[in-house]
């Protein structure tokens, strides 16, 4: 049921219209009774709006609106409730209310204007739900440590500020979670908060009766050290739904800073990937509003959400748009792991289920060209993307990958020691089994440089001195399989523990950089010797090739009539345009089914 069901509006908006609701005034126990007015571009009314989660749409509660029973959504009437309650009656835009949500074509007008209501709001009201027993706790502590970055940044020392300091609590104290506890509330993975946020002009975080200052919670991103210690912290007193909390908080305030500049839809997408919407298609609707080149008209309910993918993956693919550069980079964004839809092969759900796949299109940094051919590429009959390129080999050998602690909240960091260590033996055995590498390469290096995919960023690539984090990092995965294993005395396992402390501390950016990149990938070797990392989709036999006009190498899977995308593909050596130079191998056309 949607919030407004069995309502009945006494007019459909005009094309630059919107509703607002006035809140009459009551005491905490009296039913909440609403009233409508409209505002049009001749009727300047200022007004709030609020930011929020709609929540479970089961059990609603009837308000009145207008002298007739409005059916809300619960979390939804628990906002009206505490602005009431705080004496902010309105004006007030809310979409649940002001929109008709049954009158599809009312709804794609209003979504349209969505980036225009919020930036001329007043206020940004952003509703995180009921405060619990420990909130003010935590809201306490966030305002600490607002104010200490505060301090910091005054005398330019924001980078050494130290949450282990005598100010803050211990990093295992009931505190942090009370800060967790917060931070980890829905609102904060929800899709429509990056426009909410980015475009108000001013706004403020409501927890209950609790209320937290947006200039509090920017002074949590300000440096990577802080983001990283406040993680830790968040992380080892409440650990299912940390691990995405730096995206989840910074998202909005990364697209503010760059709103000014134009973001590109592709990269919103993409570092939005993880933001969850009632409706599908807002995951790309809510990012519109916010970007350059989209037209408005892009918005469409009356799109059922297969149309809306196909649509997207289009506007991208149109030569010279500039919405991803090179356009068919957008291939690198194709995850068909938990795929829900029928839909090609070359389009993506942008959906994050199972491991984040992280597209390797954002290994190269921006401006950074590596060599490629001319593009060519159509749509042909049945929307099938045919493209020009080059088969540069076929997949041997794949290994698949053990769960990595943080993408999966129940395996533990010591757990998941035996199986990495077991995958290491497997996939050190069948490199060393090799003669030599194609590249010229040591085996051995070969193998460090593509477990971190050479430092995850192709424009700089790893320095040999990571060859010794590598080393660390194998220490430490045979430390932590021999920790489980029951054999040592509690004496030995803290003997283990020390000798290990330091590789451990070493390793840590080889391990953030192999989790990070190889989540949703298999370890693969060619039938010419390459190894690399290639999408879980992808199976022994599909070909490696290099299409014209992107940077990258995908995987393809032969089936009837052409091929299937099973996303893009690491090689160690192939991944600065050597394809160009291969003059033993011929061009063809592949089409993509």
């Amino acid at each position: 049921m949607a919030p407004s069901s069995h309502f009945q509006y006494d007019h459909e908006l005009a094309e630059d219209e919107i509703r607002l609701i006035v809140v009459q005034p009551g005491s905490k126990a009296d039913p909440i009774n609403i009233n409508i007015l409209y505002r049009s571009p001749d009727n300047s009314v200022r007004y709030d709006a609020l930011s929020y989660v709609w929540g479970t749409q089961s059990n609603p509660v009837k308000i009145t609106c207008e002298g007739q029973p409005l059916f809300i959504t619960r979390n939804l009437h628990k906002a009206l409730l505490q602005l009431r309650g705080n004496g902010h009656t309105g004006p007030i835009w809310i979409d649940a209310i002001c929109i008709d949500q049954s009158n599809l074509d009312e709804r794609t007008r209003q979504v349209r204007m969505m980036r225009e209501i919020y930036s001329q709001a007043e206020m940004v009201r952003i509703w995180l739900g009921e405060a619990g027993t420990d909130t003010k706790r935590g809201v306490d502590l966030i305002h600490r440590i607002a104010k200490a970055v505060d301090n910091a940044l005054a005398v330019n020392d924001a980078e050494h500020l130290n949450l282990d300091g005598p100010d803050f609590p211990p990093s295992h104290g009931p505190e942090w979670r009370s800060v967790a506890e917060v931070l980890t509330r829905p609102w904060f993975e929800r899709i429509w908060v990056i426009q909410e946020r980015t475009v108000a002009r001013a706004c403020v975080y409501m927890c209950g009766r609790y209320e937290i200052s947006s200039h509090a919670l920017i002074l949590l991103t300000v440096n990577p050290n802080l983001i990283s210690q406040l993680q830790q912290r968040l992380k080892a007193n409440k650990p299912q739904g940390v691990d995405r909390l730096t995206i989840s908080i910074s998202s909005p305030l990364i697209a503010r800073r760059h709103a000014e500049k134009g973001l590109k839809l592709a990269t919103l997408l993409g570092m939005t990937i993880a933001h969850k919407a009632t409706d599908p298609r807002d995951k790309i609707f809510a990012l519109v509003g916010l970007t350059t080149g989209v037209p408005g008209d892009f918005i469409d309910y009356n799109h059922d959400l297969r149309k809306v993918l196909i649509d997207l993956c289009l506007l991208f693919l149109t030569p010279n748009s500039g919405h991803i550069d090179p356009a068919l980079s957008v291939l690198s964004f194709v995850n068909h792991a938990h795929r829900s839809l029928d839909l090609p092969s070359w389009v993506s759900e942008w959906e994050f289920k199972g491991d984040f796949l992280r597209p390797l299109q954002l290994i190269i940094a921006p401006g950074e060209w590596v060599e490629t051919g001319e593009a060519s590429y159509r749509i042909g009959h049945g929307q099938k993307l045919i493209v020009r390129g080059r088969i540069l080999d076929k997949i041997k050998t794949l290994v698949e990958s053990p769960p990595t602690p943080g993408r999966n909240d129940s395996v533990s960091k010591t757990a998941a020691g035996p199986q990495w260590q077991q995958w290491y033996k497997t996939v050190d055995t069948i490199v060393l089994s090799l003669d030599s590498y194609p590249s010229g390469l040591d085996l051995e290096e070969a193998l460090w440089r593509t477990m971190c995919f050479n430092g995850g960023n192709i424009a700089e690539p790893a320095p040999t001195t990571w060859a010794q984090l590598y080393k660390a990092w194998i220490k430490v995965q045979a430390a932590a399989a021999r920790l489980l294993d029951g054999v040592d005395s509690p004496f030995e396992k803290h003997q283990l523990v020390e000798r290990t402390k330091h590789d451990f501390e070493i390793s840590q950016r080889f391990d953030i950089t192999l989790s990070r990149w190889q989540a949703g990938r298999c370890f693969c070797v060619t039938e010419k010797g390459y190894i690399g990392w290639i999408s879980e989709a992808a199976k022994e036999g599909d070909v490696v090739v290099a299409l014209w006009g992107t940077r990258l190498l995908f995987t393809l899977q032969p089936i009837e009539g052409g091929y299937r995308l099973t996303g893009d593909c690491y090689l160690q050596g192939l991944m600065e345009g050597e394809a160009l130079k291969m003059d033993d191998i011929v061009d063809e056309e592949f089409v993509i089914i």
